[in-house]
């Protein structure tokens, strides 16, 4: 059964950058793994072994894409019922029960789509008539589609949807994979010092809880007793190894000591980083603040 909608022209959509086709980094790829559905990526690896570069990239593609949106011109590169095109879901999940029914579930826009004479219809096809209960939720299908009609015949593109402009930077991707910290992170503390970037990057993955300590070790799955290295009498956490094994706070002691000051450790490295930043006063601190990444 046909189902079709007709309608004047509506206001365009924002204008959406295209990648170029014809790069030769992306040629080399889809020689290599064929194209994706709507060239929007490559095929998918099926290597029966290894774990090549661009098989690793391709892991992350689902997780990726839910943060993408399409833009629809021409749509021939934008699947009516699978792709994010006119609302945060897709389609076949915002109405289950019609996509159950379509005739051609990989359809793309363009399949669908009639443009003449300045109208535009839309031609959705269904293996059976629908029953009375059901015209309501075909009226919500079809008024949905007539409010997202794309009106200039453009090609499509792609919509980042982490940023207002909708263009992809690295920085909005890497905040997506961090959780809201419960307290500011003390950065100051750490790239302002005078300590070697080494020193400074080490004390930036210690205070994020992903130095390779025994435990972090063990959650990412080896088989190894958690067992301080220094102490053998704890566990080997973060905090433990840097903060409240007594040969390291044999060590913190002698510095206290040396600046003559008594110091309680703080229960985590953000926190202590926290207390520590100008602890003598912001003119006297220079030393004091180096101290703590040395």
């Amino acid at each position: 059964m046909d189902y079709h909608t007709s309608g004047l022209q509506l206001p365009c959509p924002e204008h959406v950058r295209n990648v170029e086709d014809n790069r030769l980094w992306k040629r080399v790829l889809v020689e290599r793994h064929g194209a994706g559905c709507g060239d929007w990526s490559t095929g998918w690896t099926r290597d029966s072994h290894g774990c090549g570069l661009w098989k690793g990239i391709m892991l992350g593609w689902n997780d990726f894409s839910a943060q993408v949106k399409f833009k629809v011109g021409r749509g021939n590169r934008v699947r009516l019922w699978h792709d994010r095109w006119c609302g945060d879901v897709p389609l076949k999940e915002s109405f289950p029960a019609l996509y159950a029914c379509a005739s051609n579930k990989s359809a793309t826009i363009s399949e669908v789509l009639v443009r003449e004479n300045g109208r535009v219809d839309w031609q959705v096809t269904f293996l059976r008539n629908f029953n009375d209960w059901e015209l309501d939720n075909v009226a919500s299908f079809l008024g949905l589609l007539q409010n997202h009609c794309p009106s200039r015949v453009v090609e499509d593109g792609l919509w980042w949807s982490l940023k207002n402009s909708g263009i992809f930077d690295v920085r909005s991707r890497y905040s997506s994979f961090r959780e809201s910290p419960s307290l500011i992170f003390p950065w100051k503390c750490i790239w302002r010092t005078k300590a070697p970037r080494r020193a400074c990057f080490f004390v930036w993955t210690a205070a994020w809880q992903k130095i390779l300590t025994c435990e972090n070790l063990r959650k990412r799955g080896y088989s190894i007793t958690s067992w301080c290295c220094m102490c053998c009498c704890n566990g080997e956490t973060v905090e433990h190894l840097l903060l409240h094994c007594h040969v390291a706070g044999a060590l913190w002691n002698w510095i206290f000591q040396a600046f003559g000051i008594s110091w309680v450790m703080s229960g985590t490295v953000a926190d202590l980083l926290h207390s520590w930043w100008n602890g003598l006063g912001r003119h006297s601190s220079d030393i004091w603040n180096f101290v703590q990444l040395a």
